[in-house]
Formats: C-alpha cells, structure tokens, sequence
C-alpha cells in the first residue's frame, strides 16, 4: 500500500515538473513574441521618422540662409559621427541612417520638441555647399560676453532668434537653470575666467572655448577646445565651421562634421581651379597681357594652395593660410566685377 502512495506521489510529482517546463516554455514564447513585435514595431517606426527627416532635411536645404520651425516632433533623434561618416537614428530604435548629402550641425540629442532648422552656404569664398545647423526648444545655448567686440558676442548676434539663447554678461551671477533639458556653453579665452554651474543639474550641460586666432579680410581662423577635455584642439576657417563647433558643443563631435565639410570643399575646389584654368586658357590664346587673364592667372596661383585639403585632412591643414586664400580669392573675384571680367564665381 505504501509503495502505491509513492508511485503516485512521484507521478503527481513528474506532472507538475511537465506543467511547470510546458508553462515556462509557452511564458518565454509570449515575452519573445511580445519583444520580437516591439523591436519590429520600433524598427519601422524609425524608418518612417527617418523618411519623413530625409525629405525635411531635401526640403530645407533647397533654401539656404533661412530658418525654418517645424511643429513637436514627437521623436527623439541621436546624431553621430565617427571617422567622417555621420548619421543619425530614433532613439529606441537599432536603425541607423547614413547621412550622405547633407552637412548637418547639430547637439547629439534633438527632437519630442519643436524643430528648429537654419541654412548656411558655406563659402570658400565661392558657394560650396548649403550647412544645416539643428536644435530645438529643449536645447539652450549660453554665450558668455567676451566684449563688444569679442568673438563670442559676434556669434551669439549669429544665432537666429529662433533657437533658444541668451548672452551671458559680466554683472550675470551665474547660469540658471531654467527648464530645459540641456544647456551648451560657449566661452573664449576672453570671456570671463569663472562662470557658476551649480544652478544647472549635472549631466545636463556642456562647455565648449572657441577662440579665434586671425581674420584675414571677413575670414575668422582659430581653434576649438572642450571645455571637458581641454587637450581635444580642433581647429576651423570661417564663420560657418566655428558655428557648427556652437550647435554641436562637442569637439570630437565637431571635428567629424568639420572634416566632412572640408571633404565637400576640396571636391568644389577641384571643378572650380578647373574654370579658372579655362579661363585664363581662353586669354592666353589671344592675348597674355589682358587685364582679365593677368586676374585669372593671380586667381589660378592662389588657387593652387586649396589642392591639397583632401590630402591634408589628418590634421595638417594650415587654417591661417587658407583663412588667407579665401581672403584673396574674393579680392581678385571682386576686382574682375569692377573691371568687367566675366566672374569666376
């Protein structure tokens, strides 16, 4: 009788093994499912925001030298760049777009806010490629004041006054908190030594030193430093770089978007050394002492010092000189209008 009362019990004991292995194994095919349709949700949901963004980013690009605002976005978006190839993706989402055409300046995070977007032809000193600068109402950029006429200042009256910011002057006790989700601080060696964060919270800020060094004619030069890691030096050319270094207040980030921009530059610079050529072939062939091939002549030899960028994008691009080339290009443009020759640009 008792050898009956165990062999029920271990079959009632083998029973509940079964129920228990059978339920786990139907409990874990429900949570896969469940996570294999969010990720399958989250996957598509990315790839429409990214299509919808692709066709915004098309659009304002078409019209340089504006602004443009664009309702709540109900998304998040994190943007990348890493060894010159920069992209963005939702947020929650493993889909990652590649960003070919566009030069975009933004912070890493933008988005579930309105969208704010301006448009810049960089210029060297010829229209080379429209600059896409980001942000939103989620992202303020503190300037503090380096002088009437300090470089900082200068940016900041930059800025459209559509992204949220605000000049930071010597009587301004510190930096307010004032409700946004992340604070950019732009500063030169010639803003104020000290500036007091502890208003803001942490991890919600960064700082960035933008200094510059030199303008030849209207052409800023200078360098980048972050305000973290101050021994990360990137050095920029012209207003359209040093505010992308602003928006983006990062100077890894920066130096990324930056040399992708150099890339754009040096291809530009390929086709338009190529007219001047042209140009001053057309006036050697009928007459080598005209005014408008002497001008194409001085136009191709200045140009001859942009051929290497490509090559030199390891860091070993003199800034200064072609802060100077720039500055000379556009004389000689200039002088060719006065006098009647056709424009080189």
């Amino acid at each position: 009788m008792k050898m009956v009362k165990n062999k029920g019990q271990v079959e009632i004991s083998f029973n509940w093994i079964f129920v228990l292995i059978a339920g786990g194994l139907i409990l874990f095919f429900f949570i896969t499912f469940i996570v294999n349709q969010r990720e399958a949700s989250m996957e598509e949901l990315g790839r429409r925001v990214q299509d919808r963004f692709d066709s915004i980013f098309t659009i304002i690009q078409q019209t340089p030298d504006s602004v443009q605002s664009f309702d709540h976005i109900a998304t998040e978006l994190e943007f990348m760049c890493e060894e010159g190839v920069q992209s963005y993706m939702v947020r929650g989402s493993s889909a990652v777009t590649f960003i070919d055409s566009q030069i975009i300046f933004s912070p890493r995070y933008i988005g579930d806010s309105r969208l704010v977007a301006w448009t810049r032809n960089f210029r060297g000193p010829y229209p080379v490629t429209p600059v896409l600068y980001l942000s939103d109402d989620r992202n303020m950029f503190y300037f503090i004041d380096d002088g009437e006429n300090g470089f900082v200042r200068d940016l900041f009256n930059r800025f459209p006054d559509a992204f949220q910011k605000e000049l930071i002057r010597e009587d301004n006790p510190g930096l307010e908190d004032k409700g946004y989700d992340f604070y950019t601080i732009i500063f030169s060696d010639d803003s104020r030594s000290e500036f007091d964060v502890t208003l803001l919270p942490d991890d919600s800020y960064t700082r960035i030193r933008i200094n510059v060094t030199g303008r030849h004619g209207d052409v800023p030069y200078g360098e980048v430093r972050d305000g973290v890691d101050e021994d990360v030096v990137v050095e920029f050319v012209g207003y359209e770089m040093a505010l992308g270094a602003a928006v983006i207040g990062d100077a890894n980030l920066f130096e990324c978007s930056k040399d992708r921009l150099l890339q754009r530059y040096a291809a530009s610079n390929e086709v338009q050394i190529k007219r001047v050529h042209e140009l001053w072939g057309g006036y050697q062939a009928i007459n080598p002492d005209h005014r408008c091939g002497i001008i194409y002549n001085e136009t191709g030899l200045a140009m001859s010092g942009l051929e290497n960028i490509k090559s030199h994008l390891d860091g070993s691009v003199n800034y200064e000189d072609l802060a100077s080339i720039m500055s000379e290009l556009q004389d000689l443009n200039d002088q060719s209008r006065r006098i009647g020759c056709a424009w080189f640009y």
